[in-house]
Formats: C-alpha cells, sequence, structure tokens
C-alpha cells in the first residue's frame, strides 16, 4: 500500500470526528478504492427496523435513528 494510500485513509477517518456519517462513511470507501453512486437510506421506521433486528439487539440498538447500506 503506498503511502498516498495511506493519507488517504488516514485523512478519511479522521474527517468521521467532524463531518457527517454518511457522507464519511462513503469517503472512506472511496479511499479504499470502492466507488459507486448507490445508496440506500432506512428511516426509523417499524419496517426498517424489522429488517435490521438481525444486525443490533445491543442496548445501543433502541438509540439507532437510521441505517446506512453502501452497495
Amino acid at each position: 500500500m503506498s503511502t498516498d494510500t495511506k493519507q488517504q485513509i488516514e485523512t478519511a477517518l479522521w474527517a468521521f470526528s467532524g463531518a457527517g456519517l454518511r457522507a464519511t462513511s462513503i469517503g472512506l470507501l472511496n479511499s479504499l478504492g470502492y466507488q459507486s453512486k448507490k445508496t440506500l437510506n432506512l428511516d426509523n421506521t417499524p419496517e426498517a427496523n424489522h429488517a435490521l433486528t438481525m444486525f443490533s439487539k445491543g442496548p445501543l440498538s433502541q438509540k439507532r435513528r437510521g441505517v446506512f447500506y453502501l452497495f
């Protein structure tokens, strides 16, 4: 892995401390070489929460406001 790539990844990780989760997640994936304009927003609806129960059953699952899938 080149020094430039490592720097891009580090910059993308630092972005999580001051920007929105969705945008910074996409930026991190881009720095890893994955680029896609396809996203799916799942709001905090009963249908979305039912679909997400397989991913999180801990105490923080009650505080979740939504999930972004990047594909």
